[in-house]
């Protein structure tokens, strides 16, 4: 029978031989029809993929958590940053846009869906660029690469941060613009803090474990009581250090952009 066979029996020869059976390729179809149906029935029908709607509401959300994370000031240094530094002023326009669309769609209306996404889009572009100010650090300061900081693409990096490392379990990093791109800045815990390592505003940063052998960043987490990143920036940081020639096996993401629940400084 087409579908139908048997197997042998594991213990003695004049054991009953017992059929095993596999159904036929149109037997599969016909279950897993019944069984759609059946779940359909009880209410347990595999929820749908979420439309752009619903994606970009999210999305929206999301970002607007992380803008009111970034922007607080709770727990961190000498100095408070001012009104033109925060990220939601310099998302103010996207911002506001985002919110008006989100207003108009319709969940039946793909122009005024299209236009909520688009709006998102723009906001998180937007946002992907703003930059966190270091509420540990004074304004005004210069940057020098020396033995306790430097780029990620400098020659002595890997050498650097593997002896960081080996006294404080960890390395910090600060993601800055540069003329030709984001760079990637790194640093030595027990000398400099997030804001002396960038070496001013940020557009990510953090705290990284180092594979050096390897050339690799074992763990990579968005924790810095100055900048206070949220969870989302760690994408930015991640592009940053694989643009540089460093694959990133583990991405941790803070809720709180501090060290009360760090990974790695934990």
């Amino acid at each position: 029978m087409a579908g139908h066979s048997y197997r042998s029996p594991r213990a003695a020869d004049d054991e009953q031989r017992v059929p095993s059976v596999s159904p036929s390729p149109a037997e599969d179809e016909t279950l897993a029809h019944g069984n759609a149906a059946a779940l359909e029935q009880l209410g347990l029908a595999r929820d749908a993929e979420p439309g752009p709607l619903t994606q970009a509401r999210s999305e929206l959300a999301e970002i607007r958590r992380n803008i009111v994370l970034e922007d607080a000031d709770r727990g961190r240094g000498h100095r408070t940053k001012r009104p033109d530094e925060t990220v939601a002023a310099q998302v103010a326009r996207e911002l506001a846009a985002a919110l008006a669309a989100e207003a108009a769609a319709q969940p039946n209306d793909s122009a005024s869906i299209q236009g909520l996404v688009t709006a998102v889009a723009s906001l998180r572009t937007a946002w992907e660029q703003s930059t966190l100010v270091a509420t540990d650090t004074a304004e005004g300061l210069s940057w020098t690469a020396d033995e306790s900081r430097c780029a990620l693409g400098d020659p002595d990096a890997a050498r650097l941060m593997a002896r960081w490392q080996a006294a404080t379990g960890y390395v910090k990093f600060a993601v800055v613009r540069g003329e030709d791109g984001p760079i990637v800045r790194v640093g030595d815990p027990a000398v400099y803090s997030h804001g002396e390592v960038g070496g001013g505003p940020a557009i990510s940063a953090g705290l990284v474990e180092v594979d050096a052998d390897r050339h690799e960043i074992a763990q990579l987490e968005n924790v810095s009581g100055g900048y206070r990143p949220g969870p989302m920036r760690n994408a930015t940081a991640k592009k940053g250090f694989e643009a540089e020639g460093w694959r990133v096996r583990a991405v941790h993401a803070s809720q709180t952009g501090g060290y009360d629940d760090s990974v790695l400084a934990g």
